[in-house]
């Protein structure tokens, strides 16, 4: 559920925190696009339990992204805003 998932602060300017509650061996993808589809970052979390990774964002332009996140058979989106 997407609830396995949090992200913070929205509108965000430097650093954007993910939480995250993943199951033992899981292989989570993290994607973050534009709204026009252009891809900007991926990383991958191979971990266990409860996680939190920051994300540095501070290059990428102002405006509204995607935050996908696929974690197995299971994709999750959100939005959130990138502050100047």
């Amino acid at each position: 559920s997407d609830n396995n998932f949090e992200i913070s602060p929205n509108p965000v300017k430097d650093q954007l925190k993910i939480q995250s509650y993943i199951e033992d061996n899981a292989d989570v993808n993290i994607e973050i696009y534009g709204m026009s589809g252009k891809i900007y970052q991926k990383l991958n979390l191979n971990e266990a339990a409860y996680t939190t990774e920051f994300i540095d964002l501070s290059e990428l332009p102002a405006g509204t992204y995607l935050l996908r996140i696929i974690n197995g058979n299971e994709i999750h989106q959100m939005k959130f805003i990138k502050a100047e």
